[in-house]
């Protein structure tokens, strides 16, 4: 309470100065006017410093009761209110400030998401673009840049008809290959190990969980890709 006190006195010192040279003003110039020529004008505006001067001087008296009644603590209960209001004040405008940050946040994404919606839906029109060729490019190159370290080596050693699946990428041996079937290694989520084998005429997939046998999972006939001669000879 003595710091809200000390607060007020100082604000009303400051008023009191104030006041105090207002009045120091209108009595100098109630001086001037009098020492000048008598006029009517001169007279009306003596009379109507003096009535502001009288007004002043009583705003004085008030003041320093004022500075009386803060130091006696008669005004505790009307500092503890303002200083209370002013808190409140100071919050609300902080919510309010808060309040419109946040709309302007949620309104920026809203935007942005449907910017992105829109570019989307223009690039699907569009189909293949600059932009997705780049985009996959870039993809296809960091994916590359993560194939593990085993798989690396074990194509060291392996033919080229066999070889892994990483990531959607082909990674084949690089050894002669063996023979015209390839076979190829993924693996997957669970611990399952897919086993790839194409041959001219087939395409096979197994899975394989752990030292377990591998099972057939499907078997499908391929359509067998004919050569030019091949071609020739049918038409």
């Amino acid at each position: 309470m003595e710091q809200l006190r000390i607060s007020e006195r100082n604000i009303t010192r400051n008023d009191i100065k104030q006041i105090e040279s207002i009045i120091k003003r209108n009595k100098e110039t109630i001086d001037r006017l009098k020492s000048q020529e008598k006029s009517d004008f001169n007279t009306k505006q003596i009379e109507k410093i003096k009535n502001t001067l009288k007004d002043n001087e009583q705003k004085l008296l008030t003041l320093e009761e004022r500075l009386d009644d803060i130091s006696t603590g008669k005004l505790d209960n009307e500092l503890t209110t303002k200083i209370y209001n002013t808190n409140n004040n100071l919050i609300n405008k902080q919510q309010i400030a808060e309040t419109k940050n946040n709309l302007k946040k949620e309104t920026k994404k809203k935007e942005e998401k449907i910017n992105l919606d829109i570019e989307y839906k223009n690039r699907r029109r569009e189909g293949v673009t600059d932009y997705t060729l780049q985009k996959e490019t870039d993809k296809f190159i960091r994916d590359c840049e993560m194939i593990p370290d085993y798989i690396l080596q074990n194509l060291e050693e392996m033919p080229n008809n066999k070889g892994y699946i990483w990531k959607g990428i082909m990674c084949h041996g690089k050894k002669p290959a063996e023979n015209n079937t390839v076979i190829m290694f993924e693996k997957c989520k669970g611990g399952i190990l897919k086993i790839y084998e194409t041959t001219r005429t087939t395409y096979t997939l197994y899975e394989k969980i752990g030292k377990n046998q591998k099972q057939l999972i499907y078997k499908k006939q391929r359509i067998p890709i004919l050569t030019d001669q091949q071609l020739n000879n049918i038409r």
